[in-house]
């Protein structure tokens, strides 16, 4: 690509789009860093942009290590930009469908993603847009969300030019659905779609088109019990389950309780397992049966000396 400059930034290197836009490689000048420059697409309408980049700017004050740092939020004539902070790793997605889940821990992805959207939530801000492909693991297993606020789905039922892609849908909470409030507990909803994907390697919710898939977010109820084929916990499977309820009222309150319920769930875990490497497991019957043979082999041993003395 042609090298360009956006504020004192010089992209290079388109690493890739999605709906709210177009992210590069940069490099910034003045603080000699990289980063990652997001140009936005034209929303559907100007009050979008605006929500977008205020959100953007709140959280330019949201240093958390599960957030993508916000550096710069700017705009042109042509152009409305973010520039963020560039996070090196693979999308919680890549992982999916390398089938890596076994490389990284249930209760430890869901701890931290759970603790990036408690700090969103405490801005009195949303994520909106939780999926895999906004979820980077780094490092030693290091998540951080991104992307959070800039979702081009509210209320995009009521806007007859906004076409989205089908693969976004699969994430959405029954109240993107049916245009209703966006709350946080919009968040926790798509935080269970992307749990279920994650231990299952499918989704929840499926459709042959966007109409059937958004009747199955509203009406089907996924196969929880068949999670288990999966290795996954019984506690687990009905965290997802409750994250997963169709009204919010029935999904865990917040994500201050969540994460309670998810460290009382890590140290019974690890409670069992301290247990389990303490208890010796019960002799197998060959151990039994070596024993009996070696009885026997005494018993008559001791006879021979007995007959032979006599």
């Amino acid at each position: 690509m042609e090298i360009r400059q956006v504020s004192t930034y010089h992209l290079f290197e388109k690493l890739g789009e999605g709906l709210s836009g177009v992210v590069y490689k940069g490099w910034d000048n003045s603080q000699q860093r990289p980063a990652a420059v997001k140009i936005l697409r034209q929303p559907p309408s100007p009050d979008l942009t605006r929500e977008y980049l205020s959100t953007a700017k709140a959280l330019i004050h949201a240093d958390h290590p599960n957030l993508c740092r916000i550096y710069e939020v700017g705009q042109t004539e042509n152009e409305a930009y973010i520039i963020m902070e560039l996070v090196e790793g693979m999308t919680l997605k890549d992982i999916i469908l390398q089938r890596r889940q076994s490389d990284h821990d249930f209760l430890d992805l869901a701890v931290q993603i759970t603790r990036g959207l408690k700090a969103i939530h405490s801005m009195k801000l949303i994520h909106g847009n939780l999926k895999p492909t906004n979820i980077i693991i780094s490092g030693e297993n290091a998540v951080t969300l991104l992307d959070a606020g800039l979702s081009p789905f509210k209320n995009f039922q009521q806007n007859p030019e906004f076409v989205a892609p089908y693969e976004p849908y699969h994430y959405l909470s029954p109240e993107h659905i049916l245009n209703q409030p966006i709350t946080p507990r919009s968040d926790l909803f798509s935080l269970g779609t992307v749990l279920y994907h994650f231990v299952s390697g499918v989704q929840p919710f499926t459709g042959k088109d966007e109409d059937a898939l958004c009747d199955a977010i509203l009406n089907f109820k996924p196969d929880f019990p068949g999670l288990r084929e999966f290795g996954i916990p019984g506690d687990q499977i009905l965290l997802i389950e409750k994250l997963l309820a169709k009204k919010p009222d029935e999904r865990i309150y917040n994500t201050g309780e969540l994460l309670i319920t998810l460290k009382e769930m890590r140290e019974y875990h690890r409670d069992t397992e301290k247990l389990h490497a303490f208890i010796k497991p019960p002799p197998s019957p060959r151990t039994y049966l070596s024993i009996a043979v070696l009885v026997v082999l005494l018993l008559v041993f001791w006879y021979v000396v007995t007959s032979f003395k006599h």
